[in-house]
C-alpha cells in the first residue's frame, strides 16, 4: 500500500500513515537509486548491487509504530592487506521502532529490543531511502580482506606476539634477580648478634 505522501525515490515519506495502514513496498514494484552506494576515490567500497529489498510498516503489539528493512546485496571492497578486490554477500534485517522525538527515543528501555530492533526519531516525513541505504552501509566489512589475508595476517600477528612475549620474559629475568633489597637482610641481622 502507497501513502499519499508517496514519491518515487521514497523521500518525504509518512512513515507513520504507512504504519498504521500496513504499508509494504519492495524491489519488485518499485526502483531506486542508491546515490552513496557508488563508488568513490576515498572509500573502499569497489561495487554495490543491491538484489531485493523490502520495506513494511505495522503497528506491533505495543500500538508502537514500527518499520521493517530487509533485504540483499553484493559488494566489492578493496583488501585492506593486499589491495585486490574481494567479494561479499550480505543481508540485512532490520526493524524501527518510531518514537516523535530524540527525547522520547533515547527514553526507551533499551533491554527490551534484541539485537535487531532499533528505536529511531521520526518526527514527521522521512527518506526511506536514506534508511534502507544505511542498513547496506552498516552491514558492510569496516575492515574488508580475503580469507587467505586474513590467514596471512593473523598468523603473522601470533607469530609477533610471540616474538615480543619471548623478549618481554628475558628482559624481566636480571631485573627480578636485581630488586631484591631486603635478600641479605637476615644475613645482617645474624652478624650483629653478640
Amino acid at each position: 500500500m502507497r501513502p499519499k505522501a508517496f514519491q518515487k525515490d521514497l523521500s518525504d515519506f509518512d512513515a507513520w500513515s504507512y504504519c498504521k495502514t500496513g504499508g509494504h513496498l519492495d524491489s519488485g514494484e518499485h526502483s531506486l537509486q542508491f546515490p552513496r552506494l557508488q563508488a568513490h576515490d576515498d572509500s573502499p567500497m569497489l561495487s554495490c548491487f543491491v538484489e531485493r529489498w523490502s520495506i513494511t510498516g505495522r503497528v506491533n503489539a505495543k500500538s508502537e509504530c514500527l518499520i521493517h528493512l530487509a533485504g540483499a546485496f553484493k559488494a566489492s571492497f578493496a583488501c585492506v592487506a593486499c589491495g585486490q578486490p574481494v567479494q561479499h554477500d550480505f543481508e540485512f534485517d532490520r526493524k524501527l521502532i518510531l518514537k516523535t522525538s530524540e527525547a522520547e527515543a533515547d527514553a526507551y528501555d533499551e533491554e527490551e529490543l534484541d539485537e535487531d530492533t532499533d528505536v529511531v526519531a521520526c518526527p514527521g516525513a522521512v527518506n526511506l531511502r536514506d534508511w534502507l541505504e544505511d542498513e547496506v552501509l552498516l552491514a558492510c566489512p569496516m575492515f574488508p580482506r580475503h580469507e587467505a589475508c586474513e590467514d596471512n595476517t593473523l598468523a603473522q600477528e601470533l607469530s609477533s606476539l610471540n616474538t615480543q612475549a619471548s623478549q618481554d620474559d628475558t628482559a624481566e629475568e636480571p631485573l627480578q634477580e636485581v630488586q631484591r633489597p631486603f635478600a641479605n637482610l637476615a644475613d645482617l641481622l645474624k652478624t650483629r648478634k653478640p
